[in-house]
């Protein structure tokens, strides 16, 4: 009987946390969204330079991303981007022709923050949605590595 209690409090506690944990995440994912979210409005940029960059990262195979600098103006105030990816592939020769299709003065749409026009985004929310996942897939990682940390302490503790 000792053990069907034990069966159901050890189920109940992992339905439990794992509620929790969801829960955690969500609120994770919702509160860094509200605080990355900016007024981004569309405009029209024209390509001022591009470049192709290596974006290789760690040991993994080179990869290439085209990078693209816009003007655009906001009220009559002409703005320069930061160089923003419009195009990314592993092989170089598919860049280089991709390349060809992005010629400065070339149209395309980009977004500005209302509160900071200099500020601009290949994104319709300025990639506040990419930081948001980010921020959320890191949460695990950060809460585990305390939970261990705090483990060890009070393990330390108890032993000294």
């Amino acid at each position: 009987m000792n053990e069907s209690k034990s069966g159901r409090r050890t189920w109940r506690f992992w339905l439990l946390a794992g509620i929790g944990a969801l829960a955690s995440l969500l609120l994770v994912f919702v509160v860094t969204l509200a605080l990355t979210q900016g007024d981004w409005r569309e405009t029209e940029g024209r390509v001022a330079s591009t470049a192709i960059v290596s974006s290789r990262s760690g040991g993994g195979p080179p990869a290439w991303d085209l990078e693209a600098r816009f003007s655009y103006a906001v009220a009559g105030t002409p703005h320069l981007t930061p160089a923003l990816r419009v195009f990314s592939d592993q092989d170089y020769s598919v860049v280089e022709a991709e390349r060809e299709r992005w010629p400065v003065g070339r149209t395309h749409t980009i977004y500005y923050d209302a509160n900071a026009p200099d500020s601009a985004s290949g994104s319709a929310d300025g990639g506040a949605e990419a930081i948001a996942v980010v921020v959320t897939l890191m949460f695990p990682m950060v809460a585990t590595a305390l939970a261990f940390a705090w483990i060890l302490l009070r393990r330390r503790r108890r032993t000294h």
